[in-house]
């Protein structure tokens, strides 16, 4: 099913299909689909960004937060014109201070649409036994599609948004540093969560490379999150 019809780069208007009329939908999905176009559509790659999305973050003590999704420098979903309405189950947010309906651009349609906006009322808690959970069980629980032990094939960076593109073997090096960091016990499951929050940093923050050392910003792609020197092997106080 997808999701998007189109995307006006000029506008920053990102236009829902048919495939979403009378349904739920969840934001992140809206930007999984979002980031696929871009790298498929070259026309697309010369406009920044135009969602961005955050979450799963440790809070400790087993906890994670919520998933959700930015709509970056004046970005609208736009529904499909028909009478329908739109359930949307997870937290969408402008970086204007908007959430919820207003990110949804209705101004236009020629019939209605009504949304029902549903964000998450609870956290994430993974739940750690003296025998820990199954691989599917952490999964659900996690609601990440992707384990750590898949290929790194689905950790692939999306070199259009990054300053910088990473080989195979880079990416390699770093994966493993992150893993060691983060679990020196590699049955903890809370671990495994961090490790996985960290693979995402790599995949849609802000990336540079200069020689050997590779730095990984945070989202605001100002504060350095991390920095890794290749050649030597180790990671770079920051």
């Amino acid at each position: 099913m997808a999701l998007i019809e189109s995307i006006d780069g000029p506008n920053r208007l990102i236009y829902l299909s048919v495939d979403t009329v009378d349904t739920e939908v969840h934001p992140i999905d809206i930007y999984k689909e979002m980031r696929e176009l871009r790298k498929t559509d070259e026309s697309l790659r010369k406009y920044d960004v135009f969602l961005q999305a955050y979450g799963n973050v440790s809070k400790g003590s087993g906890k994670y937060t919520e998933r959700y999704v930015v709509e970056i420098d004046g970005t609208r979903i736009i529904p499909y014109d028909a009478n329908s309405f739109l359930t949307i189950t997870g937290t969408i947010i402008t970086d204007d201070g908007n959430e919820g309906i207003d990110c949804f651009d209705r101004s236009g349609l020629t019939y209605r649409v009504d949304i029902n906006y549903i964000p998450p009322q609870v956290e994430v808690i993974v739940i750690s036994s003296g025998s820990g959970l199954s691989t599917e069980e952490h999964d659900q629980l996690m609601q990440i599609e992707n384990p750590p032990s898949q290929a790194l094939d689905d950790y692939k960076v999306d070199t259009s948004d990054l300053i910088v593109t990473l080989t195979e073997q880079d990416k390699i090096d770093i994966i493993n540093r992150i893993w060691d960091e983060e679990a020196i016990d590699h049955q903890i499951l809370g671990s495994i969560g961090n490790f996985i929050c960290d693979i995402k940093k790599i995949t849609v923050n802000k990336v540079t490379k200069s020689g050997d050392v590779v730095t990984i910003y945070e989202p605001d792609g100002i504060t350095v999150w991390k920095r890794y020197d290749l050649a030597l092997g180790g990671r770079v106080e920051v």
